[in-house]
């Protein structure tokens, strides 16, 4: 069978998206092993993509993998005093980081998030794991959206961006 096979094609994306998930009720804290989970040398990426309003709660919840199937953990932080917010994503079998997002949104002095689209800034990824490339991170970045978390960006501006090669 070719990669082209619809068959082919399904288990292959089950092995990297796992089943579709449920938003949790109460937003994802994350546990120590999560925290300590870290890019080893990692390269950011400017990532220009509006977050609609609506979806904005959604990914702040984050995702907590509850069964063998469920192939992602996703956790945010933020908003900070400025509206910056990160959301991490890691392989929830291994714990490894595959990519943390950074977003903004515009909030009161009271800290509440204003009901106005936001937009991502960058993207952070592993630069050794190769041939993962910037567009490889973004399309995972938005499948596993659309796939685990039930949010659809929108792809128009999904744009390229210029890398600040942070290392840690």
């Amino acid at each position: 069978m070719s990669n082209a096979d619809p068959q082919n094609a399904r288990i292959l994306h089950w092995s990297v998206y796992g089943q579709s998930g449920e938003p949790p009720a109460e937003r994802v804290v994350p546990s120590t092993d999560m925290l300590e989970a870290t890019i080893k040398e990692p390269i950011t990426e400017a990532w220009e993509q509006t977050i609609p309003a609506k979806d904005i709660p959604k990914l702040l919840l984050g995702y907590q993998a509850q069964a063998m199937e469920d192939k992602w953990m996703i956790y945010a932080d933020g908003p900070d005093a400025e509206g910056r917010c990160d959301i991490h994503m890691l392989r929830s079998w291994t714990g490894h980081k595959m990519v943390t997002a950074q977003f903004v949104v515009k909030v009161d002095q009271e800290g509440a998030i204003a009901n106005e689209d936001a937009h991502f800034t960058a993207i952070t990824r592993e630069v050794h794991w190769s041939p993962w490339s910037h567009a490889d991170a973004v399309e995972q970045t938005l499948e596993v959206f659309r796939w685990v978390m039930g949010v659809e960006l929108p792809t128009a501006t999904a744009g390229q961006g210029g890398s600040t090669g942070e290392m840690s």
